[in-house]
Formats: C-alpha cells, structure tokens, sequence
C-alpha cells in the first residue's frame, strides 16, 4: 500500500524476480510490468498460457477506462486464475475493481481461498482504505510506504495494530511491514 511513487511495484518485482515463478499474471491496467512479463490485451492469452501447462508470464492490460467493463475483465481474469490454480498474482491497483464492501466473486474466492488452490497473491493500492477488506485481512504480509490521505493512513495503523504517527511519519521509500502469521513488525 502507498502513495504513486513510494515503492509499490518496485518491491513487488523485487519479490518476483527471487521467487522465480514458472506461472505469472499480472492484471497491468497501469502498463508498468512490460519489461516484466509479455503484455497482452487479451483474456483467451491468458487462459490459452495457463492451459498450456508451460511456463508464462503475462502483463493483462484491460485497455478501458469505463469502471463497469474494467470491473468486468478483472472479474473474468479472477475467474482464469482462480479455476487455473498454481498461479503467482499481482493486483496493481485494488481500487479501481473492489471498494471497502464489495469486490467481485471471484476475487474474494482468490483472497479467502486462494491458498488452497496454490495461488500467491500481491496487491497494490494508493488507498487501501478504498479497497476490500477481505484481502487485506487474509494476507500473509502487509507492507505500507507513505500514504497522503488519513483515511488511509487510519485504515493501515489500525490493521497494522500500530500508531498512526508511524505510518504518518513514513517518507519518500520508507515502509512499515507486518507479517501477519507471527506478528512481526519490520521498518526500513
């Protein structure tokens, strides 16, 4: 979680590039990952890939800006992934498809379910107080860096079972971390 500019995906390629997955999608609405993975624009790429039981590494880039369609394809993609199973994905951008109490079906089957079908799942946001509630509390790991707005600045001191100030006192590429099995905070 954190403000454009902070270190989101920067980390999460850092994450990637030593886990070494052999089965990567990437929903890339904001075309960042095209060094990282084969972008495409198609749904039928991605199930096609994942069917091939071969290794793959797909950037699915939605190329809409209307919310009900945008909501639409990241509905499908969570659909390919979920039924696919043994798949690492990344969710650039949580609030621009889920809000604090809805998300689509299969997205909340990805967040509470998706261990057992071998899924790893990293999610961005620059308002984590905008998104659903359901992945954060099933993640393994929550990491914030700078966050602009109180509201979400409330929202991750109170998940992270921290004080806001140190969340407000976060700058340029600072983060906080917590590993939500053991209870172990991290800073750097």
């Amino acid at each position: 979680m954190g403000a454009s500019g902070c270190g989101k995906s920067h980390y999460v390629k850092s994450q990637i590039r030593k886990a070494k997955p052999q089965r990567l999608i990437i929903w890339d609405a904001r075309e960042e990952y095209g060094d990282f993975a084969k972008p495409t624009t198609s749904l039928a790429d991605v199930l096609g890939g994942l069917r091939s039981g071969k290794r793959v590494k797909l950037a699915y880039r939605p190329k809409t800006m209307d919310e009900k369609v945008l909501r639409a394809k990241f509905e499908t993609l969570c659909k390919i992934i979920f039924a696919a199973g043994n798949v690492t994905f990344i969710a650039e951008e949580l609030s621009d498809v889920t809000s604090p109490s809805w998300a689509p079906g299969p997205w909340r089957q990805i967040s509470t379910q998706g261990r057992h079908r071998k899924l790893t799942v990293y999610g961005t946001s620059q308002r984590p107080a905008s998104i659903d509630k359901h992945f954060l509390g099933n993640a393994t790991h929550v990491r914030t860096h700078r966050l602009n707005y109180q509201a979400d600045r409330q929202a991750l001191a109170q998940f992270l079972d921290i004080s806001v100030d140190r969340v407000v006192a976060l700058k340029g590429y600072e983060f906080i971390q917590k590993d939500m099995r053991d209870a172990v905070l991290t800073a750097g």
